[in-house]
């Protein structure tokens, strides 16, 4: 969402249940919700709160255009009030008044007309009016029609058969039927089903005919809202909407199911340029025409291995020194199988290269030590990830707009969230098999460094991030690396001792093994936190900024590791960044949960230092009643100051 439509969502929101309790109050002389309005207005929020993550329409209406902002309020509104009456009609909801709703929706619409028109400007008078689609006739697939007329009646007769026991085509029954297929063959007009264009994929057709039925759905739901029509049951009303969807669905899926087991099979020359196929294929088994004893592996790269491919090329020679390393000391592959890895000879690769996605070979850690075994002290290991931003790219170009919105959350779940959770993970990886994984830039480096290696340089090129990393220590023995949601971070506390502080996850996962990566790249903000740091999460700042990450630390407190006011407890890197006086006086006491930098509020690394100077050596003489007046100076600054964690 633009980050200048952010403020509508709330009052979008907050005006649609204003004018909610205002029209009530003027009907009842009471805010106190009574039956039915109270479970009414739990319905009209679900609707735009459904609407508001399905449609996206703050997304859509990012346009200079003033008009077309009032036909997306305008369509979002009907989406609302449509699935308001659909949730109404579905759970038979009585006793309300059928204006109360159209005016709570139309007051609704004419607060966020004004709001919008007040506050932008028309620019461009020539997009005032747009054409209606003329391509809907275009095109027309009589066979798709024909299938549709068949299906659509043959769906509500069977429901009404199922229902009654028998069929019984009486007066009512006929106009059901009539209004069932014209509404559908209209709603089917409209979104250019009938078109001959194939879809993208299985998923954009069945989310065509799902995104017809539910505009059959509401329409229905509406009319009968409008009308208070209830001699029909919702079965008879709704049941149809699913046969048709169901039947569609299989139609559909075995067609694309006949497609794949016999795949209409293209000459090769019209679709390929040839020249490609036999690259790839030198690729995988590259040709001895030359010594490989004298050949080095930049001449080999640059002519053969990464010809098409430049600025990869460009990127590789300015940080590695190709021209010193000869072919045979080079491994370059393009595969996702460790097997192909492992059939290499031990340390025995100045260079190792692979072009596929690390995405997709695993599991990740496996394979980078796989590969830290083949090479030789200080040899380079280049590799790539997809991005996170790419891969959103690849996913809503997969789904329609409609589906992507939500599958996408649901995907977030699944394949970031389901992974990190001890004791279920295991499920994750049987069913996945550990491929098309989502993995930060943060977490690749963190696993990189992990591993042994020491990373050099990075480019993004074509969607992908390219990494050069360099063999310079032995893989860590940390068997526990943080992952799930609480980790464990080694800290400073008590006469120099270590130990583990609790802490909600903030940063992408193994984000602290690159922590003298990022603060030698970014060094110190003046919070005397690390500058720009791209390990952290964008929930994972709110939780910063609220102190909510810090709630496991009670923990640490009721063990004794911690006290509740104190300096905040380091890391053995940052500890060492301080001078040599303080770090003695920061052994002397326990570390605390609030540290002295919300009492004094300092804007510098030397300030904060001195700020933990001044604390600590007044602690050591008066213990109690400095930290009675520190908590309580530490309360201001939150509570008047609103002071906040950075």
């Amino acid at each position: 969402m633009a980050r200048h439509f952010r403020k509508f969502v709330l009052l979008d929101i907050l005006s649609l249940n204003l004018v909610f309790f205002i029209l009530f109050f003027i009907k009842k002389q009471t805010v106190v919700l009574t039956f039915p309005y109270s479970h009414l207005f739990f319905i009209v929020n679900a609707s735009w709160f459904i609407e508001f993550i399905v449609v996206n329409k703050y997304v859509r209406m990012d346009t200079p255009f003033l008009i077309d902002r009032f036909y997306h309020l305008f369509k979002s509104s009907m989406y609302v009030l449509t699935l308001t009456t659909l949730l109404i009609v579905s759970f038979h909801l009585h006793g309300y008044s059928r204006l109360f709703v159209l005016r709570l929706f139309l007051a609704h619409f004419f607060i966020l007309l004004g709001v919008h028109t007040r506050y932008y400007r028309l620019v461009d008078a020539k997009h005032i009016f747009h054409p209606l689609k003329s391509h809907l006739l275009d095109n027309f697939d009589w066979r798709k029609f024909l299938q549709d007329v068949f299906i659509v009646p043959s769906s509500f007769l069977a429901v009404r058969w199922f229902k009654n026991d028998g069929l019984q085509i009486d007066p009512e029954c006929q106009q059901l039927l009539v209004l069932y297929t014209g509404l559908w063959m209209a709603f089917a007009f409209w979104t250019a089903k009938f078109s001959k264009e194939k879809a993208k994929n299985i998923y954009f057709e069945l989310g065509l005919e799902f995104r017809v039925l539910a505009y059959l759905a509401v329409s229905i739901a509406f009319l009968i809202f409008i009308l208070g029509v209830q001699e029909f049951s919702r079965v008879e009303m709704f049941g149809p909407v699913f046969f048709i969807f169901v039947l569609k669905s299989v139609l559909i899926i075995m067609k694309y199911y006949y497609l794949k087991k016999f795949p209409h099979q293209e000459d090769v020359e019209a679709v390929f340029d040839i020249q490609s196929q036999l690259r790839q294929e030198e690729l995988l088994i590259p040709e001895r025409k030359f010594s490989r004893a004298t050949l080095s592996v930049g001449k080999y790269l640059e002519t053969k291995y990464l010809k098409d491919m430049p600025e990869m090329y460009g990127f590789l020679d300015s940080f590695l020194p190709l021209q010193d390393i000869e072919e045979n000391e080079s491994v370059i592959l393009d595969t996702r199988n460790l097997y192909n890895i492992n059939i290499q000879k031990d340390l025995s690769a100045r260079l190792f290269i692979n072009l596929h996605k690390v995405n997709d070979v695993g599991p990740v850690n496996k394979y980078i030590l796989t590969v830290h075994r083949k090479l030789v002290a200080g040899g380079y290991f280049v590799g790539c990830k997809s991005t996170m931003s790419s891969y959103r790219t690849r996913f809503y170009k997969k789904y329609p707009r409609y589906l992507a919105n939500p599958l996408y959350v649901l995907d977030f779940l699944i394949h970031r969230v389901w992974p990190k959770i001890r004791g279920v993970n295991a499920v994750y990886y049987f069913v996945f098999k550990d491929r098309s994984k989502i993995i930060s830039r943060a977490e690749l480096f963190g696993r990189l460094t992990f591993c042994g290696f020491n990373v050099k340089q990075s480019t993004y090129i074509g969607g992908s991030l390219y990494f050069i990393a360099q063999k310079v220590k032995p893989p860590s023995f940390d068997t526990n690396p943080s992952y799930g949601p609480v980790i464990k971070l080694k800290r400073i506390g008590l006469n120099g001792k270590a130990f583990d502080l609790y802490k909600f996850r903030t940063m992408h996962p193994y984000s602290e093994y690159i922590q003298d990566y990022v603060y030698e790249r970014n060094k110190l903000d003046q919070f005397g936190k690390i500058k720009d740091d791209f390990r952290l999460t964008g929930w994972g700042k709110v939780m910063r900024k609220y102190w909510l990450d810090e709630l496991p630390q009670v923990y640490n407190f009721l063990r004794g590791d911690i006290s509740l006011v104190g300096v905040r407890a380091l890391s053995r890197h940052f500890f060492q960044l301080y001078p040599k006086d303080v770090q003695k006086l920061r052994t002397r006491l326990k570390p605390g949960i609030l540290p002295p930098f919300y009492a004094d509020l300092p804007e510098s690394f030397d300030e904060i230092v001195e700020s933990e100077r001044k604390y600590l050596q007044r602690k050591l003489k008066k213990p109690l009643s400095t930290d009675f007046v520190y908590f309580f100076r530490i309360l201001k600054n939150i509570v008047v100051k609103r002071a906040r964690s950075h």
